[in-house]
């Protein structure tokens, strides 16, 4: 009896590394492309809201950063009307947790942000071919970004 519970106890275990693996591939091939909250600034627009939110374009590129993971992006957020003006930056990184029962999602801050401003305009021309644009599965009116009133 104790036997056949430790061989189903290793299965599960087996099943949980390849689920979190596929989960992790299924991360990095779509997560990367350019986002924006067009469709929120427009609903404010629609809707003669007071407060408008501002024209964001979020740009999410993989980063090769061995010392902090596999499976890490570069996440840059910068104004619409003025991409030289940069919101944001931040490094993200996926991976399982080690017990393999979920993703664990890490966010690094820059301590010298100035340094990486513009990253996503000075990477190499076959990563910005690689980047996509990305439109949402579902119109919404938030565009993917969390709404701030």
């Amino acid at each position: 009896m104790a036997l056949i519970a430790i061989t189903l106890l290793a299965a599960g275990c087996t099943s949980n590394v390849k689920l979190r693996d596929e989960e992790l591939a299924r991360i990095d091939e779509w997560l990367p492309g350019v986002y924006d909250n067009r469709p929120q600034v427009d609903d404010d627009l629609a809707k003669n809201a007071v407060d408008i939110h501002e024209p964001i374009d979020l740009v999410i590129l993989p980063v090769s950063a061995p010392i902090i993971g596999r499976h890490v992006f570069y996440a840059e957020s910068h104004d619409s009307m003025n991409p030289r003006r940069i919101i944001d930056q931040l490094l993200y990184s996926f991976e399982a947790s080690a017990d393999k029962k979920a993703l664990v999602h890490t966010l690094f801050k820059f301590k010298e942000p100035d340094r990486w401003a513009g990253a996503t305009t000075r990477c190499s021309a076959s990563a910005r071919r690689r980047t996509k644009r990305n439109e949402p599965a579902e119109t919404d009116s938030s565009g993917g970004f969390p709404d701030n009133s």
